[in-house]
């Protein structure tokens, strides 16, 4: 429910503007492995993944370590897709 509003924070913040929103990639060799990207950042080409952690529970080891494995999937599927 807050991609759209994270999606906002981050081109305001950066300045750069976040593309491809919920496109679908498949691995070019592996053929059951797909992905679903949050965005792509148009001028860098890098995965956009939007997040959203409670308030009152939130670290950023805490996010990494429940997030990391998909996060890692959806980055090697931008640079494998075909």
């Amino acid at each position: 429910m807050t991609e759209g509003l994270n999606r906002f924070w981050f081109e305001r913040m950066s300045g750069h503007r976040v593309g491809q929103c919920q496109t679908r990639k498949f691995h070019a060799s592996i053929v059951w492995m797909a992905a679903t990207l949050d965005g792509v950042v148009e001028q860098t080409g890098a995965v956009f993944e939007s997040k959203f952690m409670l308030p009152w529970s939130f670290t950023e080891e805490a996010a990494a370590q429940k997030h990391m494995a998909q996060m890692r999937k959806s980055t090697w599927r931008r640079c494998s897709t075909t």
